[in-house]
Parts: structure tokens; sequence; C-alpha cells
């Protein structure tokens, strides 16, 4: 089965394109994860033996290791345990620095066995030998169909290859916080803690715009008018205030009380003098 994957690129992730000119040993050729590997291993090679090794590709001015003694064993010691503290060999997961590619094909074989050839298998021959070489009872060159069958489950062998299915999953990378999530929570928290949003700033532009120009009449009214202008209350307002008529209500009560209060004391006045 096909497994196509497209990986995500940086800076989500650390998937490459290509490898540098400089240290590519396979232009032409598609990158992957071996051939940046293979590359590795080779100017390891170069460096540790002076040659390259003929089984990997390698750069142009390098030279093919010869098949000398002293070739030989330095090849051979680049193969050696790897866990050798004193002289350890180059860790391609570790040393080489090699990236994922970012788009890359896989498949995934099936591998399925039988017994060849079944018992009821029929050798297919062709039109000149007839059945010369199947397995029927007719065929002489065979003492019994089981030495026939045994004959050719020995010597014989069928490989079918053959794609088991023209679907394929398709693996695909993407970045879960990309920079339009940042500005929109960004957005969001600016409008919730700072209290900015289209209709407040909408408002506050309606009310600055309805104060000036309240303001530019005010100011034109009086460039007209001059100062003859005077805020004070219509005479019909003052007629109708019942506040001022509660008031002249108040002092008609005490104007009375004190007349009568007046008149009490020259009636007091005047018996104090007839009893004299």
């Amino acid at each position: 089965m096909l497994v196509p994957s497209d990986s995500a690129k940086p800076p989500y992730g650390k998937c490459i394109d290509t490898e540098d000119d400089s240290t590519n040993y396979y232009q032409n050729y598609t990158y992957t994860l071996e051939t940046c590997f293979n590359g590795c291993k080779q100017r390891n090679t170069v460096k540790e033996c002076g040659c390259a090794n003929p089984r990997i590709m390698k750069a142009d001015a390098d030279v093919l290791c010869t098949p000398t003694e002293s070739n030989l064993a330095c090849l051979q010691h680049l193969k050696g345990d790897q866990t050798n503290q004193t002289d350890p060999n180059i860790d391609i997961l570790t040393d080489c620095g090699c990236n994922p590619p970012c788009d890359e094909n896989s498949f995934k074989p099936t591998a399925s066995l039988s017994r060849f050839p079944a018992d009821n298998y029929y050798v297919a021959t062709d039109s000149v030998n007839g059945v010369a070489g199947s397995c029927d009872v007719s065929n002489t060159k065979f003492p019994s169909r089981t030495d026939c069958q045994k004959w050719y489950s020995t010597n014989g062998l069928i490989i079918q290859v053959f794609f088991e299915t023209l679907s394929y999953e398709l693996y695909t990378e993407s970045a879960s916080y990309g920079v339009s999530d940042i500005i929109n929570d960004l957005g969001g928290q600016a409008g919730l803690w700072l209290g900015l949003s289209v209709i407040s700033v909408v408002e506050v532009e309606f009310h600055a715009v309805f104060k000036m120009v309240g303001l530019i009449l005010l100011l034109f009214a009086f460039c007209v008018s001059g100062d003859a202008i005077k805020i004070r209350p219509d005479e019909n307002d003052l007629n109708n205030d019942q506040r001022i008529k509660d008031v002249d209500d108040v002092r008609k009560e005490i104007d009375h009380i004190d007349k009568r209060h007046e008149e009490s004391n020259n009636f007091e006045d005047l018996n104090e003098k007839k009893g004299n």
C-alpha cells in the first residue's frame, strides 16, 4: 500500500526538501534519510581512510579506495564496535544531523507464503514440450505424480509481485497554532481587558462629534448675539411656579399673624389705660 506523507516545514517542523549541494552526493536522486546517512558515512570514510568507499556515492574530488591491505583494514575498522569509548565510530543518528524529508512516499509490503506446488497444481508447459513438464499421469519423465511434485518443490519457485490495492493512506502535518491564531487571541484579549471593540470605538467617535457640533453652535450663537443673551426664567414660568406661590402664601400668613399680634397688644394697652 502506498503511504505518502507531507511533514510540517520550518518553523513548525524540522523537515527539509533537499540537502546542501556541498554535502549532497545524491543530487540526481530524491532526498531521503538514507541518502543523507550515506553521504555522512562517506565523508567520515574519506576523513579516516583518505579514500572513498566504492559502495557509496562520492564527491568528484574524492578517490576510491583501492583493495590494499591498509585500505581494507581502515574500512573494516569503521564497522567496529559503536560502544568503544576510546575510539568510537560515527553515530549517524546523533553525528550526521540528518532531518527527514518534507515529502516522502513509502510502501507497506505484504508477504504471503504457500506450498509449491499444491496437490492440484497443474504445471504450465509450452506448445513444444506439451505435457512433458507437467505432473500429469501421462508424463513418463517422472515415476509418479508425487515424485513430480517433489521435484518442482525442490527446484521450482513462483514469485508474484503486484499491488494489493490502489488505495493509499496520506499523512499530513500542519501547524496547530499559527500566526493567525495568535493575532485572533491577542485581539480577543485586548477587547476583553481594554474594552476595545468596534461598537465602543463608534460610540466614542459619535459622542466626540456630537459634543463638537454643540460647542460650535454655542460659539456661533455667542458671536452673533454677543452678551445680549441672558439666561433667565420666563415671566409665565415665574407666575406659574408653585414654589414661588408657596413662599407668597407663607409670607402673607406671617404678615397676618404679626398684624393680629399687634392688634392684641394695642387692645391690652387700651384696657390698662381705662383701668387707671
